[in-house]
C-alpha cells in the first residue's frame, strides 16, 4: 500500500507540473482575461484512436512498467526545463545576447507543446481508496479549491486558478487517501476537465472513482459519464449503458431520469 501512495503522489507532483490540458506549461504566454477562456474542444473526440478509458484492463505488471518510463520521462523533462532556463541565465549575465535569444527562442517554441502527464492520478489510485476518515488537512484542501474553482468561473474561465484547484484536489487524493473527501475531490476534478479543460478521458477516469470510492455519494456521475459517451464520442452502446446504471442508481436526479430514458429510445430507434 505504502509503495502505491507513493505513485500516487509522484504522479500528483507530475500533473501539478505538466498537466498540459489544464494549462500547466510552465512556458506558456501569460492570458490576458480577454483570451483566458479554456479552448474549444472539437464537438467530438475520435473514439477508435483513443480507446476506452473506463474498458482498459492492463494487468499490474504492465501499469507498473508505464508509471515507471512515465515518472522517468518526466524527470528527464523537468531537468531539461531546469538547465536550459539556468542556460539562459548564464548567457544573460556573460551579456551573449544571441544565445540568450536562442534560449528564449527554444522556451517560446517550448510554449506551444501540449505537454502531458500522460497518467492522472485518478488511474493510479485505483479503485480501492474509500472516503471513510474526517481529516482536517484534507478538508482544508478541498475547501480551498472549491473557493478557487468558484472565482475561476465567470464571464472568462480563469484557467491557471483551475489548474491551482486541481492541484490541490490531486495533492489531497495523493497524500489523505482515506478522507471522506477523496470522492467530492474526485467528482471535482472530472468537472474541471470536463465542463472547462474538455479534457474527456481524463473526466470519465475521475467520474469512474467517485462511485468506486463512495457508492453512497451524492453525484450524478454516471450520467456524466453517459453524457460523455453519448455527446463526445458517439459510443451509443456504452452510452446506454451509462444513462440505464443512471436511471437505476442516480433516481434522485430526476430531470436525468427523463433525459436517459428519452435518449435511450431515440437511440435505439436508431438501430
Amino acid at each position: 500500500m505504502k509503495k502505491s501512495i507513493a505513485c500516487i503522489g509522484t504522479l500528483a507532483l507530475l500533473t501539478a507540473s505538466f498537466c498540459g490540458g489544464c494549462g500547466g506549461n510552465k512556458y506558456a504566454p501569460a492570458q490576458s482575461p480577454a483570451d483566458g477562456t479554456a479552448q474549444p474542444a472539437p464537438a467530438v473526440v475520435s473514439f477508435a484512436s483513443a480507446g476506452d478509458p473506463l474498458a482498459l484492463g492492463a494487468d499490474q505488471q504492465i501499469r507498473a512498467s508505464e508509471i515507471q518510463l512515465v515518472e522517468q520521462m518526466v524527470t528527464y523533462r523537468n531537468n531539461y526545463l531546469r538547465e536550459l532556463e539556468n542556460l539562459g541565465s548564464f548567457y544573460d549575465q556573460q551579456g551573449n545576447q544571441l544565445k540568450a535569444m536562442w534560449v528564449k527562442q527554444e522556451q517560446a517554441a517550448l510554449a506551444t507543446i501540449n505537454m502531458r502527464p500522460y497518467l492522472v492520478v485518478a488511474e493510479i489510485a485505483g479503485a480501492d481508496l474509500r472516503a471513510t476518515d474526517s481529516i482536517a488537512q484534507a478538508d482544508d484542501l478541498y475547501n480551498e479549491a472549491k473557493v478557487l474553482i468558484a472565482s475561476a468561473r465567470g464571464v472568462f474561465t480563469d484557467r491557471k486558478k483551475l489548474q491551482l484547484a486541481r492541484t490541490k484536489l490531486d495533492t489531497l487524493l495523493s497524500t489523505y487517501p482515506s478522507s471522506d473527501k477523496v470522492d467530492d475531490a474526485a467528482w471535482e476534478i472530472a468537472q474541471i476537465c470536463d465542463r472547462d479543460m474538455g479534457e474527456y478521458h481524463e473526466a470519465m477516469y475521475y467520474y469512474q472513482r467517485v462511485w468506486q470510492w463512495n457508492p453512497e455519494n451524492q453525484y450524478d456521475a454516471r450520467f456524466a459519464v453517459a453524457r460523455i459517451y453519448d455527446e463526445r464520442f458517439r459510443n451509443y452502446p456504452r452510452a446506454c449503458e451509462f444513462y440505464e446504471l443512471s436511471i437505476q442508481l442516480e433516481p434522485g436526479f430526476t430531470a436525468n431520469v427523463t433525459h436517459a430514458k428519452n435518449r435511450i429510445k431515440e437511440l435505439n430507434t436508431r438501430k
